[in-house]
């Protein structure tokens, strides 16, 4: 806070007052990108002057300190501009260069154009006005995330900034996506790398990353000590990118060909990335046991019935350049094999059937499953084991559902039929039947529900019997009142009502 002298002539009162300044902080910065530029400022306020006669202020101000004391005998005394203001105590000089020092004093003035001297010189530097916009940070693929001044933010996110502020922005990559799924950083949107520094323009703008979808492949062999493959486990690669695959077998090893989202034995081999992929390399020892086909059997069927495939029969061939001693195994009763084991000569086959017994007939609804085990009794590694999955599902018998009389209405299973339909059930499996009541029939008589012939309620649930059954839903006319006349002198034909006349089909 800093005072002055006023030197007013004819004035009854000295004019000695207190003055501040205060000025704004900041920095300049030139956007390129935008056609607005902000004027820098300078703002400015002081304790009011009570004096009689004040009419207003001046402010003087420029680039250099002044040189004299008076303005009536030195001017503007070094500075470049004054302003009358008028009887105000607060004042922003605008218009100014952005970061330049500038220095000001202030003189008060009355009513008849007399004038102080200057108050005490303050200097500071101006600066610009601020102004906020919405910015939006965004990814390509949407949801995916970036770091924003350090802090990680799921996407789309938005900003409210200072316009010219410096923000950093940034994202890891690769992103994770689904299963055997990510992303990998392609490019921002206004051209920065994967990390940068951006000043905040003057409008609103959005930032997006944008990101290369990739897919995984994964390779493995089998067994694992009869080679390597080409790539080795586990690699990324962008979408529809394509790929060589080798196999290379180890020394008593032979490569068979592939398994998983490759087939075939052409080695090397292509395939594209459309999405994950899961790649086996499968080798086979110079005196092992191929089995053929090897995958496993899933077996369907009625409780009681007969199943569906009954039978696979496997292809076993000795590869190698020795006698080869094989055997096979199962565990479960309803599974049979029409061979147990044998020798093979180099180049020999055999073939062994694995078959459904009658056992299977007797097993309730429901899923079982065993294991068929082909295994090369000098390479003990070389065992191949075989799923066998059997599902048995309930009978299925007919059962009927009417009404008495005939041609009326039942409700089975939420869906209304006409008396008399036939269903075709799991055996045990539920049900629900409904009589609506009353109902008419086509030719106009009205009849309301008396019974199920299972003495069930109107609206019940039932589960289906082992054998096939019918449900009939009973129905009459209702009871109505005798028309009836009573005597009287004059002789009326009639009578008093007795009772009640039942109509019924």
């Amino acid at each position: 806070m800093l005072g002055f002298y006023t030197l007013l002539r004819n004035c009854p009162r000295n004019l000695l007052r207190k003055f501040f300044i205060l000025l704004s902080s900041g920095s300049l910065s030139i956007l390129l990108s935008s056609s607005i530029i902000f004027s820098a400022e300078v703002r400015l306020a002081w304790n009011p002057d009570a004096a009689i006669g004040l009419a207003g202020y001046k402010i003087y101000y420029g680039v250099s300190s002044r040189t004299g004391s008076d303005p009536k005998s030195c001017g503007l005394c070094g500075y470049s501009t004054v302003v009358p203001i008028g009887n105000v105590t607060t004042y922003t000089v605008n218009n100014l260069t952005d970061g330049q020092t500038y220095y000001v004093s202030v003189t008060a003035y009355d009513s008849s154009s007399n004038e102080s001297g200057f108050s005490n010189e303050v200097n500071g530097a101006a600066t610009s006005p601020t102004q906020t916009y919405a910015y939006t940070l965004a990814t390509d693929p949407t949801g995916l995330q970036v770091m924003v001044d350090g802090t990680m933010y799921n996407t789309p996110q938005t900003f409210t900034w200072v316009s010219a502020s410096s923000h950093t922005l940034s994202v890891l990559s690769p992103q994770s996506g689904s299963a055997g799924t990510q992303y990998g950083f392609a490019s921002w949107s206004d051209g920065g790398g994967q990390s940068h520094t951006i000043m905040a323009p003057s409008s609103a703008t959005t930032y997006t990353a944008s990101f290369n979808t990739q897919y995984s492949l994964t390779t493995s062999t089998n067994p694992p000590a009869g080679g390597a493959v080409n790539p080795p486990g586990l690699n990324w690669y962008a979408s529809g990118q394509g790929v060589s695959i080798s196999a290379t077998a180890n020394t008593g090893y032979g490569f068979s060909g592939w398994t998983g989202d490759l087939s075939g034995s052409t080695n090397p081999a292509s395939l594209t990335m459309n999405g994950p992929k899961s790649i086996t390399a499968n080798f086979t020892h110079s005196g092992s046991l191929v089995v053929t086909p090897s995958a496993g059997l899933n077996i369907s069927g009625k409780q009681g019935g007969t199943f569906s495939p009954s039978r696979q029969t496997y292809m076993l061939q000795n590869k190698g350049q020795v006698p080869v001693k094989w055997n096979v195994s199962k565990k479960a009763g309803w599974v049979a094999l029409s061979l147990t084991g044998g020798s093979l000569t180099p180049g020999g086959t055999a073939q062994v059937t694995v078959s459904i017994t009658n056992a299977a007939k007797q097993l309730k609804a429901g899923s079982y499953s065993d294991t068929i085990v082909f295994s090369d009794a000098s390479q003990k590694n070389d065992n191949l084991s075989l799923s066998i999955n059997l599902t048995v599902n309930p009978p299925v018998k007919t059962y009927s559902v009417k009404t008495h009389p005939e041609g009326l209405q039942v409700v089975v299973d939420g869906i209304t039929y006409t008396s008399l339909s036939t269903f075709d059930w799991e055996v045990g499996s539920s049900h629900t039947l409904e009589a609506p009541s009353p109902q008419s029939s086509s030719s106009g008589a009205q009849y309301v529900f008396i019974s199920w012939s299972n003495r069930k309620p109107q609206n019940q649930t039932l589960l289906a019997p082992s054998s096939g059954a019918t449900y009939v839903a009973t129905f009459r006319t209702p009871r109505v009142p005798s028309a009836a006349v009573n005597s009287t002198k004059e002789g009326t034909a009639g009578g008093n009502a007795h009772g009640l006349m039942n109509s019924s089909e």
